[in-house]
């Protein structure tokens, strides 16, 4: 079990570090270990992760079945933050293979999630995820609700990232509009300085 900690440990940097080639491998050796463990919860954080790390390798559709896999092992287990963190994955690996309504119907699961009282940091991200799904079918109005409400209500300090990523959402939905001056503006609303670090 220490062993896998270390393998998961040696993958989290690797990934933090945008050495995806080198990551997936130290996942799936700390995977089997945790599987001999039995340790359910962490083969279910690990699946998340490899999904996560096919994602940021542009393979959304090895992702996805991982992340499925993740969803069911962390929805067994009662663990809502990993499996809120699975959902929004979901979302974006469906969104990549255009797969529109799925994503759209994955997001209305997050409603579960926020009744049970996701924690708030969270609660921006699947917010942002379901705006996401919500674009994604032509549903404008309803994505651009929920970016405000990102905008207004999130901290600019602990949300810096679930902000910037709603200002570049919502830079995209005004080039669909046709409205590139708004668009111009949200992306520029994007660069953060405190994302640099």
């Amino acid at each position: 079990h220490t062993l896998a900690k270390a393998w998961l440990g040696l993958g989290g940097v690797a990934s933090q570090r945008q050495q995806l080639e080198q990551a997936a491998p130290a996942y799936g050796r700390a995977r089997t270990l945790l599987e001999i463990a039995g340790d359910a919860f962490g083969v279910a954080a690990v699946d998340l992760n490899l999904g996560m790390n096919a994602l940021q390798r542009g393979q959304p559709d090895a992702a996805l079945p991982m992340l499925r896999d993740a969803e069911q092992r962390f929805r067994a287990l009662g663990a809502e933050d990993a499996l809120g963190a699975t959902l929004v994955a979901e979302v974006d690996a469906e969104r990549a293979l255009l797969e529109h309504a799925e994503a759209l119907a994955t997001s209305e699961r997050f409603a579960a999630l926020e009744a049970r009282g996701a924690n708030e940091r969270q609660r921006w991200e699947l917010r942002l995820a379901r705006a996401g799904a919500l674009a994604g079918v032509g549903r404008l109005a309803e994505a651009d609700a929920l970016l405000a409400r990102i905008a207004d209500d999130s901290d600019p300090q602990q949300d810096a990232i679930v902000r910037a990523q709603a200002n570049v959402l919502a830079a995209g939905i005004a080039l669909w509009r046709d409205d590139p001056a708004k668009a111009a503006e949200r992306a520029g609303a994007a660069l953060l300085p405190g994302l640099e670090a």
